[in-house]
Order: structure tokens, then sequence, then C-alpha cells
């Protein structure tokens, strides 16, 4: 409930047309739209701040502190000032975002030390644990190659490991063409 109501809480579309000047597009998943593997049917959250404090409500979350953290701005337009928006409308839904700028040879060492948290935090407290923004190029539409780095027990970046997750993507990446299209959808 915590991560939906994070998405119902950004106004995605706003982003795209006034920070990043129309040149932008909604994610629906960590990949863009189109990319092989992402069923066509995927929506992107709306903008929804109601659902979003109700979510948080449910989930006991009203007035959460966390911190955000991202990658070394400038790896593509409008990076900090995405994240900044991103940020501002979490605070608008009650919750108490930190985003800290981390740099990227720090985040890849956190992702590896501690199931991906600073290394003076051993054992944090229950609704504090770091998030870390994950983006992607548009100019890499292969959802497979893209996934397994973030999203495999031994993804080079992941904070998340799910061994029969692993065990589709191993498979994914062993086949060609429609096979893993399918297998990647999974």
């Amino acid at each position: 409930r915590f991560r939906q109501a994070l998405q119902y809480a950004i106004n995605c579309e706003e982003i795209v047309k006034q920070i990043q000047l129309g040149y932008g597009q909604c994610a629906v998943v960590g990949v863009p739209l189109g990319a092989a593997g992402v069923p066509a049917d995927l929506k992107p959250y709306p903008y929804y701040p109601a659902k979003a404090k109700q979510l948080l409500n449910e989930a006991g979350m009203e007035g959460a502190a966390f911190t955000y953290y991202i990658r070394l701005p400038g790896r593509w337009s409008f990076e900090s000032e995405t994240h900044q928006a991103i940020s501002g409308y979490w605070t608008a839904i009650g919750l108490k975002p930190a985003l800290q700028v981390v740099e990227s040879t720090a985040y890849i060492a956190w992702s590896k030390i501690s199931v991906g948290l600073p290394p003076e935090v051993k054992e944090p407290p229950k609704a504090t644990l770091p998030m870390y923004a994950v983006e992607v190029s548009a100019g890499v539409m292969d959802t497979a190659s893209i996934l397994v780095p973030y999203g495999t027990c031994r993804g080079a970046y992941s904070l998340y490991c799910n061994p029969a997750m692993d065990a589709i993507f191993q498979k994914a990446l062993a086949a060609a063409g429609e096979e893993r299209i399918r297998l990647t959808e999974q």
C-alpha cells in the first residue's frame, strides 16, 4: 500500500509537461512503454492524492519519514528538478521524504552491503528503510536486460531477491524473440 500511495501521489503528466518540457514519458514500470516484455495494456498510475492518503492511512504510514536516495544527478535532463518535484508531491500528502544525492559508486556499494542500506545503518527501524530511485534510458528497449541488474538476487544494483523471479529472468535471458517477451511479461 505504501508503494502504491507513493505512485498515486505523483502527478507525472505535470512533471513531463512543466519540468521536462514535454520530452518525457510516464513510466508504468522501471522500463519504457513499448519495451519488449512490457504488456501493452499496462497504464501509469493516475494522479490521485486522495487515494494516496487513503492507502497511507490503511498502511498506518501517515506522516512517515524516509530517505529518498538518488544517484548523482546529470545522467538525464531535468533530473534534479524531477526528483525535487516527486519529493514535493510526497510532502503534499503528509509524508516526510529526505532527498539525498549519492555518488554512483557509493550507491552500488550500498546495494551490496546490508541489503542496500548505508554502511552505518545495520538494523533500520520499520518504516524507515531507504528508497532508491531507478531510472532507465529509453534507448534500452529490452526489459529483461534492464530489470535483471535491479530486480534479481545477484543484480549489480539490486535491493530485491526472489529466487522464483530469478529463475524466470534466467530463462528469459537465454531465450529470444517472442519467447523472451513472453517470459519477461511474467
